[in-house]
């Protein structure tokens, strides 16, 4: 009660002795009580780490200029002997995850040599930690698996920077992993950038962090066939291609037959050489740039074939050699086509009409210019195209000359033999056969040069003749002497 007041009276009587004793005198003394100095300051409470506390302590009877906090690493505003700073937590006090605030507080007037304090225990809840995975690059029409890395988060959230017009995560955008799949908007613009955002835990819940992934998205590359012709059989023709993409390319296209694969092709427009064997059409069936594999390929090159006239031997019955100033060589075609032109070709100039196939042997007759014989077929097509094509073999025509030799014979008696000689040096050499007749019906072959010697079994005149062949066998010449 004493204290409640804050002070008590103590009064004092003492009575007389001897002849007072009844008498009684009194006194009064105050004494003022002043109450200690009282504190509390706080409960304890927990934070985010990115956030500052509010120190708000209760207090009686204490002296405002003798307060001190103290705490862990971090720093109070004003200071640290404001009665009610802001504390911001230091690095070390993240890393403790809790802190003593302490409140150290003096009394006022009498009791200012009494001091108290009191304490608190802050603790921090950290904010989340998002590392998005690296920027990607994938083609149009792909998908990009994504992902987060996060620590300390209650939950995450990915978007795109496109708003309504990004895409799809799949199975949803709450997930660490998801699937994106780019909007047309962003394949149009090549880029897809998107946003994870990861929430903190507790008192962290809305410091939360964020971090951005940029996907490129290539153009998947195109290709455009065209071309296309009316050939004969053999020819060849270009097919075209128009590519767009990033080199180099490579290309596989059909050719009613089989596929053929071209590959490290580096100019947009690629130009074919193509030899088809029968009328077909080529189509492209998959371009592939240096990053991406298309799924738009059109056009197409359609070739009407001919076929060309069938190659017959060309022959030369009689064989190749004439002898000079002789008919010469016949010249014919084993068999033909009905509906095909025929023409006989010496050293590529036209020597000969045209014949027309009947399906069996065409001759050309004699030629007897020395030479190369070929014969050149052709068929005219209704659609304006002539097709082309030389027959089998050639034919080489040789004109040969006759030996230059000639005889005479020795003066003789009757009843001697009659010495003949031949003339003609090396000419002689190309003489096979020497058939002599010395016109008594007893004709003599000889197939080397002979000189013979000759017995006449009358006197009388005789008319001798020496027939030779030449080594070709095409040359025979007849000398006579009376």
């Amino acid at each position: 009660v004493d204290k409640e007041r804050g002070f008590v009276d103590l009064q004092i009587s003492l009575n007389g002795i001897d002849k007072c004793t009844n008498t009684v005198v009194s006194d009064t003394i105050r004494i003022d009580i002043y109450p200690l100095p009282l504190i509390n300051a706080g409960p304890d409470a927990s934070i985010c780490i990115a956030d500052s506390f509010q120190c708000n302590p209760t207090y009686q009877n204490i002296d405002l200029a003798e307060v001190t906090w103290k705490g862990g690493d971090g720093w109070f505003v004003p200071d640290a002997h404001s009665i009610n700073p802001v504390y911001y937590p230091g690095v070390t006090d993240s890393i403790a995850g809790c802190v003593t605030l302490s409140l150290v507080a003096g009394g006022s007037f009498q009791c200012g040599t009494k001091s108290t304090t009191d304490s608190l225990i802050l603790c921090f809840d950290v904010t989340p930690y998002v590392n998005a995975s690296p920027n990607d690059t994938i083609c149009a029409g792909q998908t990009a698996q994504i992902h987060v890395d996060t620590a300390n988060s209650s939950g995450v959230n990915w978007s795109s920077v496109k708003g309504v017009q990004g895409g799809v995560f799949f199975p949803n955008n709450f997930v660490i992993n998801p699937v994106y799949q780019p909007s047309q908007v962003e394949i149009t613009e090549g880029r897809a950038i998107l946003v994870v955002e990861a929430f903190g835990r507790n008192n962290c819940y809305f410091k939360s962090k964020k971090d951005t992934i940029i996907i490129d998205i290539r153009p998947l590359p195109t290709g455009i066939l065209y071309g296309g012709n009316t050939l004969c059989e053999g020819e060849t023709d270009t097919i075209h291609i128009v590519l767009t993409g990033t080199p180099p390319w490579t290309v596989t296209y059909y050719n009613g037959i089989n596929a053929n694969t071209v590959t490290g092709i580096f100019t947009s427009h690629v130009r074919i050489p193509v030899n088809p064997i029968s009328t077909t059409t080529y189509a492209l069936t998959s371009v592939a740039d240096k990053y991406c594999i298309g799924t738009n390929f059109t056009g197409a090159a359609f070739y009407n074939v001919h076929p060309k006239p069938i190659a017959f031997p060309v022959i030369a019955p009689d064989g190749t050699n004439f002898c000079q100033g002789g008919p010469g060589i016949t010249i014919n075609l084993s068999s033909s086509q009905p509906g095909v032109k025929y023409e006989l070709k010496l050293f590529n100039t036209t020597v000969s009409m045209q014949m027309g196939g009947n399906g069996t042997l065409l001759t050309f007759g004699l030629q007897a210019t020395p030479g190369i014989y070929k014969i050149l077929a052709s068929k005219a097509w209704p659609s304006g195209d002539t097709c082309y094509n030389w027959m089998q073999d050639s034919i080489i025509v040789n004109s040969v000359q006759s030996p230059i030799v000639n005889f005479y014979n020795d003066p003789s008696c009757f009843g001697d033999s009659t010495k003949f000689h031949i003339t003609g040096g090396s000419e002689i050499l190309r003489v096979s056969t020497w058939e002599w007749d010395f016109g008594d019906g007893q004709p003599v072959i000889y197939n080397v040069p002979y000189e013979p010697s000759y017995l006449f079994p009358n006197f009388s005149n005789y008319l001798v003749t020496l027939t030779i062949t030449d080594t070709t066998g095409v040359c025979t010449k007849i000398l006579s002497r009376q």
